[in-house]
């Protein structure tokens, strides 16, 4: 799952309830791959506020005036993670981890 996949699950519930699920899907060996976000780092959250701002992290869909349900995405960060994943039974490594994004401007 690349590009912030896991977001699909829409709340720490529904995180538990695709690992219990995938856990169970998987053979032995298998593996879920997925990205995190640094939920502290003040860039993510400067950004994470200006989408909330513009209206971004719900949505829901509709057509000829019906509107749908609205649509919530998960942003977990990698200690959430890690705790959920390891009740869930499941190994937990960060492969890769990014340095710190500045937003143009700002200064450390």
């Amino acid at each position: 799952m690349m590009g912030h996949g896991i977001g699909m699950v829409e709340t720490i519930a529904g995180l538990d309830r695709f690992l219990v699920h995938a856990n169970r899907l998987m053979s032995r060996d298998g593996q879920v791959l997925f990205d995190t976000v640094d939920t502290d780092n003040a860039s993510n959250l400067a950004y994470q506020e200006a989408n909330r701002r513009a209206g971004r992290y719900m949505s829901s869909s509709g057509m000829s005036r019906k509107q749908g349900a609205v649509l919530w995405w998960l942003h977990v960060d990698p200690e959430t993670l890690k705790e959920h994943a390891r009740t869930a039974g499941w190994q937990y490594d960060i492969i890769i981890q990014k340095r710190e994004r500045r937003l143009p401007g700002e200064t450390h």
